[in-house]
């Protein structure tokens, strides 16, 4: 069945414009120019329009194809599709049908999966709303059907590019992982090359590698360097749960949406964790965990405290060429110390952290030149980890697969509730073995430093 609608402002289909005017077309361009704001339904008898409604028949659609032909000669032009809204536009939608997700779009879905749970459950599959079984067929590639489900289990994938939005979201919310240098991987397993390399000495640079000075006709000995492997594996790390007896009551968008959102922030939570305190079984190694780790002997007299020369001792054993891109990490609890920290030069005394202004002002929140950032993952102060100096580039983060969402209409049937899960697939490990002997000198350096018991 057709309607009338008014076309407010040009509108173009596949390479075809139409004009502001009258149309008459079938109901889902309707539809979803209305949606749009393209266009205005023609209610019956609205006398400004008669004799102006255009039907766009198959004759219409031949002559602007003709036109195009004639005007492109004698370059190929390829046939226009028929004017409808359907799984054409649909599938150029990277929202299918849905709207965006800062719009509260995953909340969207999430309605729909809720009434099509309900549908299911009262054996009204017409009531299965049209929009998520395309959505569904279009991004699992099946037929479409008024009320074809996906899978056995009732699962319904959640919109590909609102996952993309999940993921970037945690990537907002990280603080650690997002500055580790990422490495995609192909496979659940990969090898990342290495050089062994535990010293600067001569003939253990890179490994083995040494020049030398030699006269003219001088003889040369050979070298090589010595090359090991980081064993990246795609560790999973999901979120899961289901909705309350509230939010199925109300149903609200926004409080779907929320569902999402939180899982998002959990999963940066859980990455930023592991980046620092992760045991390497079954998830990342941390940087607490590594091989490399250099634990700065604390201040005698502190008394578990941190103090100016614990942060000079820190910077002092951090690898000269890590600097430019090194960052502080620390617990709150270290703050105090921070905040009464001072350099102290003949009868003076200058604030390390705080402006010349005192409490007056905000934080420096830079030390030595370097971000300071107070994080959840590092211990309490007087522990190893309170502190932190860290090269994250050394550090590499696995990416096998960005977050997967879906939904279970299934899973708490008896409860009548809806079951949400979003899992993400990588590893992290640290991309340096051992720490560094310096060429000159007997103190070891080290991308990871901490300050000790």
């Amino acid at each position: 069945m057709n309607k009338r609608i008014r076309l407010l402002k040009e509108w173009e289909n596949d390479g075809t414009k139409f004009a502001p005017g009258i149309y008459e077309v079938d109901e889902d361009t309707a539809k979803e120019l209305i949606e749009k704001g393209l266009a205005e339904e023609v209610k019956e008898g609205d006398a400004s329009t008669e004799g102006e409604a255009k039907a766009v028949t198959a004759e219409d659609v031949q002559a602007i194809v003709k036109t195009v032909l004639k005007a492109n000669e004698p370059e190929p032009v390829r046939k226009l599709p028929k004017v409808t809204v359907g799984k054409e536009l649909l599938e150029d939608d990277p929202n299918v049908g849905y709207r965006p997700f800062k719009e509260l779009g995953l909340g969207q879905f999430l309605c729909d999966v809720r009434t099509a749970t309900k549908a299911i459950q009262s054996g009204q599959l017409s009531a299965v709303p049209e929009r998520l079984t395309k959505s569904q067929a279009i991004m699992t590639k099946a037929p479409a059907g008024m009320n074809q489900m996906v899978g056995d289990e009732g699962d319904f994938l959640v919109v590909t590019e609102h996952r993309n939005e999940l993921l970037r979201k945690a990537h907002e919310l990280g603080v650690v992982f997002t500055r580790a240098r990422p490495v995609p991987m192909t496979a659940h397993s990969m090898e990342i090359p290495m050089i062994v390399e535990t010293s600067r000495v001569d003939g253990s640079r890179q490994g083995g590698v040494r020049g030398f000075w030699t006269n003219e006709g001088g003889t040369t000995t050979a070298s090589k360097p010595s090359f090991g492997k980081v064993m990246l594996t795609a560790n999973k790390l999901r979120c899961y749960g289901h909705s309350t007896d509230e939010l199925e009551e109300d149903a609200s968008i926004g409080a779907l949406q929320l569902l999402g959102e939180l899982f998002a922030e959990e999963i940066a939570f859980k990455l930023d964790d592991a980046f620092i305190r992760g045991s390497g079984g079954g998830q990342p190694q941390g940087i607490l965990n590594a091989n490399a780790l250099v634990a700065v002997t604390r201040d005698t007299p502190s008394g578990g405290n941190v103090v100016t020369e614990d942060i000079v001792a820190m910077y002092s054993r951090m690898f000269a060429r890590s600097r430019a891109n090194a960052v502080w990490f620390y617990n709150q609890d270290v703050e105090p110390d921070l905040f009464t920290m001072t350099l102290t030069g003949g009868t003076s005394s200058t604030p390390v952290y705080m402006p010349p202004g005192g409490l007056s002002e905000s934080p420096f929140a830079r030390i030595m030149g370097r971000p300071a950032i107070p994080i959840e993952f590092c211990v309490t102060k007087g522990t190893v980890g309170d502190i932190l100096f860290v090269d994250m580039t050394q550090y590499l983060y696995g990416q096998r697969r960005g977050i997967e969402s879906a939904q279970s209409i299934h899973v708490n049937f008896a409860t009548d509730q809806i079951a949400f899960r979003a899992s993400l697939r990588g590893d992290g490990q640290p991309w340096w073995g051992s720490a560094l002997t310096p060429f000159q000198g007997t103190n070891t350096q080290s991308p990871f430093i901490a300050l000790a018991t």
